[in-house]
């Protein structure tokens, strides 16, 4: 039994190697995989370098926004309290 097959899966880090790798897999597998990276262009790039072609259509590259981080003095409030 294949877990990932036809499943849509959120793929984040995958531009470098070992997400690289586990897109192949994942793709490889069945599951369609939508690839998040601060950098689309660079996802794109890693789509096109480790899928075959007839498999890249499995794959999108969507750029992730930077969330924004809360001050610095709200921060360390939230770690005093542990």
């Amino acid at each position: 039994m294949n877990l990932v097959e036809d499943n849509m899966i959120l793929l984040a880090g995958a531009t470098g190697r070992v997400g690289g790798a586990t897109l192949a897999t994942l793709v490889r597998e069945g599951a369609r995989v939508a690839v998040l990276s601060r950098d689309r262009e660079r996802a794109q790039a890693t789509i096109a370098d480790v899928l075959d072609p007839a498999l890249r259509e499995r794959a999108l590259a969507i750029r992730r926004r930077r969330r924004r981080l809360r001050s610095a003095s709200r921060r360390s409030d939230a770690s005093t309290r542990w």
